[in-house]
């Protein structure tokens, strides 16, 4: 099943198998997939793009707009270096990696 955000398309970005991500940017794959409580992603987890298609599909189905904003921007902020010293820097580096990979977007 795709991942889906009602009102928003984007045909470009895709997973590797070809569906559609429903216009989901990085920042918010990252957020999703960094900040949902629905999941916890594991080390091998986040280099499996199969694993990483179903945790965002997972994370999505359960996040309010406001909670994919939020973590979008949180985790950007991490990301980026803005958060200097963060324990998530690492993590939220190679997660940043594995989605440009999966699902073709980039920061």
């Amino acid at each position: 099943m795709p991942l889906t955000v009602v009102g928003r398309t984007n045909d470009q970005v895709t997973g590797l198998d070809g569906s559609p991500v429903g216009g989901l940017s990085f920042g918010e794959l990252l957020g999703l997939l960094t900040y949902s409580p629905a999941l916890l992603l594991l080390g091998d987890e986040v280099d499996d793009p199969a694993a990483l298609r179903a945790a965002a599909r997972t994370a999505l189905a359960t996040a309010a707009a406001w909670e994919l904003e939020a973590w979008a921007s949180m985790a950007l902020d991490v990301h980026s270096g803005r958060v200097p010293g963060n324990v998530l820097c690492s993590f939220v580096a190679r997660l940043g990696a594995a989605i440009t990979r999966t699902f073709g977007v980039t920061a």
